[in-house]
């Protein structure tokens, strides 16, 4: 009554990998038995690919037991008729191996290729893991964490034969388009920049997707900074720059917090060092400067801090 691979294992006192694991597919054209090493995963896709069969799926215990008397856990390759056996390339290297002896309770040690039983095809039928030889170069694996970002989809001839738009061929005769789309995960890649930028203040946007460059701070409602901040704020929108404009009647900490959270590149700061002839400007990577007030002055060094700005360097 041992059927999980582990279970095996540890009654035989082998190793997982001294094990070949058999996995009976249903497709449009029968039943196909699958051999993979006892330590990998079978592939499913790469099984349907090989095939050729898109509708392939996993031959459930009853199906396995009505067409092979044989439960799920003791199934094997050894002596079996009137199934294709495809095996993967691994398993062509292993020696001495065990499998289900195709009968309740009883698994056969030993086994060999070449001697108690020949697949019908080899093939690469395992998930892929870090290591693996690359079918290509050989050379080994290197797994990465990723996102999808975009898909291609093939639309086939549904949609122009519905609007009857059709194409004529080279002999001349018409024939509806196929088509295709594409489209990009835009909500996806935001998530993908800020798992890679942020800290423990908030985002920190690069330049190029930012939904504002600059944001606008003055500390105060006062009458001289908020006529500075306005007036400020009119000339940068003029120019075409992305300027938010933070006019909230909340403490400065607030303001600070805020900007910080939502990731805006540079922050200008209006206050007291206005009296001094001054702004303050603070990039969201914690640097920090101190530019005269002059709009043009403050302007060109927004140009400038555009070019050096990197998300990636902090302070």
């Amino acid at each position: 009554n041992v059927r999980a691979v582990e279970d095996v294992a540890n009654f035989l006192n082998v190793p997982i990998r001294k094990i070949v694991k058999t996995l009976i597919y249903k497709g449009r054209n029968g039943y196909y038995m699958a051999l993979v090493p006892g330590d990998r995963e079978l592939n499913e896709e790469k099984l349907k690919a090989f095939v050729n069969d898109q509708s392939l799926t996993f031959a459930t215990p009853d199906e396995i037991f009505r067409d092979f008397g044989v439960p799920i856990g003791f199934l094997g390759p050894v002596g079996v008729k009137g199934i294709k056996i495809i095996a993967d390339n691994q398993v062509k290297g292993m020696k001495n191996f065990v499998v289900g002896g195709m009968e309740k309770d009883y698994h056969y040690v030993n086994v060999n290729v070449g001697r108690d039983f020949v697949p019908d095809e080899w093939t690469d039928l395992v998930v892929a893991i870090a290591g693996d030889p690359c079918p290509v170069c050989g050379k080994p694996l290197n797994m990465k964490k990723g996102i999808e970002l975009g898909h291609i989809f093939k639309l086939g001839t549904k949609y122009s034969e519905a609007m009857g738009t059709k194409y004529m061929d080279r002999d001349g005769q018409l024939k509806p388009f196929i088509m295709g789309c594409y489209g990009w995960g835009i909500s996806r890649t935001m998530g993908a920049i800020v798992e890679q930028l942020h800290d423990d203040k908030g985002i920190i946007w690069p330049i190029s997707v930012a939904p504002f460059t600059t944001i606008i701070t003055p500390v105060s409602n006062n009458e001289n900074l908020m006529k500075f901040a306005t007036e400020l704020y009119n000339y940068l929108i003029e120019r075409n720059e992305e300027v938010l404009f933070d006019d909230r009647n909340v403490s400065p900490g607030v303001k600070f917090s805020d900007a910080d959270l939502i990731g805006i590149p540079f922050r200008i700061t209006v206050g007291k060092a206005l009296n001094e002839g001054f702004v303050e400007i603070k990039w969201r990577t914690g640097h920090q400067f101190r530019i005269e007030a002059d709009f043009e002055k403050i302007y060109q060094f927004l140009q400038e801090s555009k070019e050096k700005y990197n998300p990636h360097e902090r302070v």
